[in-house]
């Protein structure tokens, strides 16, 4: 489970579906792991656990505050090009986690979502972020991160794998059954 987890939070599984109205035929239990998955649960980072009402939303809020963050450091740091992949592939990831909120009681708009974040960063930081020292040494750092997030977001792989460790499946229409 941490490993599916891992793959949550680095935000990089691809399935584009629409989610309007598609069916979610799976277990109790597997709709509770899934649930946990997106409530941040299996997070390492305390800050994306979230539980009871509305825990999914908090988890995606807090990470889309977080990417949105670090697309802007990206940029004022003169890496645009990575900020543009690890925004598409936080899209992908969207995909993902929009298609798996179906089997939950609580429905996910990530544009919105995001878009509310980046506003957010952008009024958090004032007119302009500065690349200081001390910024660029923690994008720095982070570029492998960036880097290998946006490498397993192409990997059209990743979902099903992911879909086959849940037990479930999902079809071209976004509907979730047992597998």
């Amino acid at each position: 489970m941490k490993q599916i987890s891992l793959l949550l939070i680095l935000q990089l599984l691809a399935f584009p579906v629409n989610v309007a109205a598609q069916s979610c035929k799976i277990s109790t239990d597997k709709k509770a792991v899934i649930e946990a998955l997106l409530c941040g649960q299996y997070a390492q980072e305390n800050k994306y656990q979230f539980s009871g009402p509305d825990c999914i939303i908090k988890s995606i809020k807090q990470r889309a505050e977080d990417t949105a963050a670090q697309l802007m450091a990206l940029r004022a740091c003169g890496h645009s090009d990575v900020a543009i992949e690890l925004k598409e592939a936080t899209i992908v990831a969207s995909h993902f986690m929009e298609t798996l909120s179906i089997c939950t009681n609580q429905s996910i708009d990530f544009e919105s979502i995001f878009e509310e974040a980046e506003i957010s960063a952008k009024r958090k930081a004032g007119v302009s972020l500065t690349c200081t020292a001390s910024l660029r040494r923690i994008v720095t750092q982070r570029l492998p991160v960036f880097r290998n997030m946006i490498t397993m977001s192409k990997d059209p792989n990743l979902s099903s794998g992911i879909y086959k460790a849940l037990g479930i499946r999902v079809d071209a229409g976004g509907n979730i059954s047992e597998e």
